[in-house]
């Protein structure tokens, strides 16, 4: 069965915007994929978690849905819920997405990426301070910018499931430590 909360929470934390750098984008990838970041940052902001969940790619959210056998519409209701649920334990003191420090390429099959450093202070509670490090994907499908998490197996595996492209693209793996 598919763990809606995880799968919620690794596609709900907030991305800070910055200028765009990676050296393998064209201008125009670049101010689309600024502008996609800037978008999910205002919903994040705002708790619009409904167009947070916009920030998954539709094929994404297809495999699953047909994975845990509901409809799209469910699943993404169950995720957005699951988010906020979650959220209201968390409060986020910094997030930032190093856009200067990305990587991008091309895969084999013609996915146009880059990898974000991102790293994220909250205040998690009956946990503490707790400071994560771990990578966003940026993945360019049918012409629009998509950002996802890829902190851990599960979520690479998924990412590979649905676009067999990236099967050679290695991700560094996240970390989440207690820092009080």
């Amino acid at each position: 069965m598919i763990n809606f909360k995880a799968l919620a929470l690794a596609a709900g934390l907030a991305l800070l915007s910055g200028p765009v750098s990676a050296d393998t984008l064209s201008g125009a990838d670049n101010a689309a994929l600024q502008a996609r970041i800037e978008a999910f940052n205002t919903a994040f902001r705002e708790d619009d978690f409904e167009e947070v969940m916009t920030a998954m790619p539709p094929r994404m959210l297809s495999f699953i849905a047909e994975q845990a056998g509901v409809e799209e519409r469910v699943l993404l209701n169950s995720m957005i819920e699951q988010t906020k649920a979650a959220m209201e334990t968390v409060t986020v003191d910094e997030f930032e997405m190093s856009l200067a420090d990305a990587t991008s390429g091309v895969t084999d099959a013609g996915d146009v990426y880059a990898i974000v450093p991102t790293s994220t202070k909250m205040t998690v509670t009956n946990v503490g301070k707790v400071e994560g490090n771990n990578s966003t994907l940026a993945l360019k499908d049918d012409g629009k910018w998509y950002l996802i998490r890829v902190d851990n197996e599960q979520q690479v595996q998924l990412l590979r499931a649905v676009y067999p492209g990236f099967a050679d693209v290695e991700f560094p793996i996240g970390t989440m430590q207690v820092v009080e």
